[in-house]
């Protein structure tokens, strides 16, 4: 065992101490992290529909020869239509919580770019629940045919038996909205889907050499 030194102890202490405020400080400095993470997903979430809808398309219409239907969820017959979106809400149920639960560990294609992860609230693993909640009240709160793919799909259906879908997507766009502006200054970053998910995003690269210090920290001890 090494010489003990407390010059070096307390100067572990200090780095550490100065990790815990650059963490907070970049979440503080972070809010773009989010919606840069979120625009990539968005993103990827409308290339992945479109490809379900191609393909679908592709399939009913191989045998016909008829091409001149339009490549989009609106020319496909109703029946077909329905089975569609099925596949496309397992896709994104899929992407937006099997995803970050059980393979990448909080992430999303966007979030594992950007450098950002979900956990609680109090800093701990997300479990199903969390997930499950955050993206329900992204879904049923904050969902628009803007910004959230499947809700784009979704409104196509309820404007054909609800007259004022239009008035509902223009509301939820104002939750979405405030929801942004929630998540940009507050000082977590944590939008309304995170409050009632119990979630948070916080910023990998601090999180790992905090930890590295701390490891330091434990082994100077």
């Amino acid at each position: 065992m090494g010489k003990f030194n407390i010059k070096e102890l307390e100067k572990k202490v200090f780095d550490l101490n100065k990790l815990e405020e650059k963490e907070r400080k970049r979440n503080t400095s972070g809010r773009f992290n989010r919606f840069g993470a979120f625009f990539l997903d968005f993103n990827v979430e409308r290339i992945i529909t479109s490809i379900i809808v191609l393909i679908v398309w592709l399939i009913i219409y191989r045998n016909t020869g008829d091409y001149n239907t339009m490549i989009n969820i609106e020319g496909l017959p109703i029946n077909v239509q329905y089975i569609t979106v099925v596949i496309i809400f397992i896709f994104t149920i899929f992407y937006n919580i099997i995803l970050p639960l059980y393979i990448y560990e909080g992430q999303t294609i966007g979030k594992k770019a950007i450098g950002i992860k979900i956990v609680k609230a109090n800093g701990e693993k997300a479990t199903l629940i969390n997930y499950v909640l955050r993206y329900l009240t992204l879904l049923v709160i904050e969902g628009n045919t803007y910004v959230v793919t499947f809700s784009g799909i979704a409104f196509f259906f309820i404007n054909q038996y609800y007259d004022k879908a239009s008035q509902l997507n223009g509301i939820l766009t104002g939750v979405f909205a405030l929801s942004a502006l929630i998540a940009f200054f507050h000082k977590d970053r944590r939008a309304i889907h995170d409050f009632i998910g119990g979630t948070k995003v916080i910023n990998i690269k601090v999180l790992e050499e905090k930890k590295t210090k701390t490891e330091e920290l434990k082994t100077a001890e």
